[in-house]
């Protein structure tokens, strides 16, 4: 296989140790050093340079899939400033902040604690209502995931099973029983036809989203798994396993399906 590597163009920030962000469409790039950076990927331009607190030093910052919002956590409050300006937009409380999730199209984002999930409004700054998935923690990031095009709100939780709720009623639509505890990161294809889930024995789970019938348990051999990300073809899975190895696994084909 040939493949071209070309510097398309230095980005300068200042700290040692730096930690990146995409926003989904892959448009904006957020970096997190002594100071929050954001770029425009396509030109290489700085959209904004953000001071934050020394305590969100080298936190993972958090882009809204439009990259229009960037946001990180200091001192039990969400920060969300707008990429285009730098201005803060909102900061919003909750003690402690463990998972979050921004809405794909909407100025809404999702605050998990250990054991509720308020949804916000980013502009006003006002809860708009909670929920209390009872017997449930929801452990950090990639916990939460938004489908893109219905009014739901997927998480997973250290038992294994995988709620799904309509946001905006705040009423249940199902619950999975995934039997794999350690259900914690979720991705969701952009068509929708695809889940992933993974569990702590580092195996990856692949499911039809449309009828949410398991497809294949793929054991990835990772310690843990850290993240997960699908291909925009639906065929390649990326996992990151928490020793660092980055490895590729292919989806079930349609035949399977």
């Amino acid at each position: 296989m040939n493949v071209t590597r070309n510097v398309t163009y230095n980005l300068d920030i200042l700290g040692r140790n730096v930690i990146l962000t995409f926003s989904q469409d892959g448009e904006t790039l957020a970096g997190n050093g002594e100071d929050l950076t954001v770029w425009n990927t396509s030109t290489g331009q700085i959209l904004s340079e953000i001071e934050t607190e020394r305590l969100s030093v080298n936190q993972r910052p958090i882009v809204s899939p439009d990259g229009h919002y960037v946001a990180l956590v200091e001192d039990h409050q969400l920060k969300i400033w707008d990429t285009s300006t730098g201005q803060i937009v909102s900061e919003l409380t909750s003690t402690p902040v463990n998972a979050i999730a921004f809405h794909p199209t909407l100025d809404i984002v999702v605050i998990a604690d250990r054991y509720n999930i308020s949804v916000n409004n980013i502009q006003t700054g006002k809860r708009i209502h909670t929920l209390s998935p009872s017997g449930f923690i929801v452990p950090y990031d990639d916990t939460l995931h938004f489908s893109h095009t219905d009014d739901y709100l997927i998480f997973g939780s250290g038992t294994g099973a995988i709620r799904i709720w309509n946001w905006e009623s705040g009423s249940i639509v199902t619950t999975l029983e995934t039997h794999h505890a350690g259900g914690n990161n979720i991705a969701l294809s952009k068509d929708e036809s695809i889940m992933l889930t993974s569990d702590i024995d580092g195996n990856l789970l692949v499911w039809d989203y449309g009828n949410l019938e398991l497809l294949e348990s793929i054991p990835t051999r990772s310690i843990r798994i850290e993240k997960v990300i699908l291909s925009t073809d639906n065929k390649m899975v990326f996992v990151l396993s928490a020793d660092g190895v980055i490895s590729l696994w292919g989806v079930p084909s349609s035949e399977k399906r």
